[in-house]
């Protein structure tokens, strides 16, 4: 295979592999999201029975109403990590938000423009112009996965201390009953 052949597949393989990974990512947030649900409805049905509420030590209720404060976090984390990078259509002028980079290869750009203006820009352009899109829009793509990933993480730490601390209040009950 010709060195160029070779570059040209490599390029393509590491777009296919960070787009991959924002997938990866979303489908995590999701499922995250899913669990925190399905654990924070758990929680407010227990707590919206008065019956089973009234009958809990106090110090219970406060431990599981700091659980449910964890599962929230989680929860408004794990939407964050799926929420599309508000750049693709407000003005990115603000500081610190992330600017997509891609260019001509960005669809946020491309359905900015007229068909005819588009078509004309890309085939007016040279082979180099389309090489840095194609590799802009991966850096960016990576910038935006590094962020989802780190939100992530958090959202799995929320909720993994959420259930720490539920599991701290089921052992003050046991011990509180004995």
């Amino acid at each position: 295979m010709p060195q160029s052949e070779a570059l040209e597949q490599w390029k393509i393989s590491l777009m296919g592999h960070i787009e991959g990974q924002v997938a990866f990512g979303d489908t995590k947030a999701g499922l995250l999201f899913t669990t925190d649900s399905i654990l924070l409805a758990g929680l407010g049905l227990n707590f919206t029975n008065e019956a089973r509420a009234g009958d809990l030590h106090t110090l219970t209720r406060v431990v599981v109403f700091g659980a449910g404060a964890a599962l929230v976090v989680g929860l408004l984390l794990a939407l964050l990590a799926i929420m599309p990078n508000p750049g693709h259509f407000w003005s990115s002028t603000r500081r610190g938000r992330i600017t997509p980079q891609g260019g001509m290869m960005l669809f946020s750009w491309i359905a900015k423009q007229e068909r005819d203006e588009y078509l004309r820009v890309v085939r007016a352009s040279d082979v180099e112009s389309l090489e840095d899109a194609v590799l802009g829009m991966v850096h960016g793509t990576a910038v935006w996965a590094s962020r989802k990933f780190r939100l992530l993480w958090f959202a799995v730490a929320a909720t993994m201390l959420s259930v720490l601390i539920a599991c701290g209040g089921v052992l003050i009950e046991i011990v509180t009953r004995i």
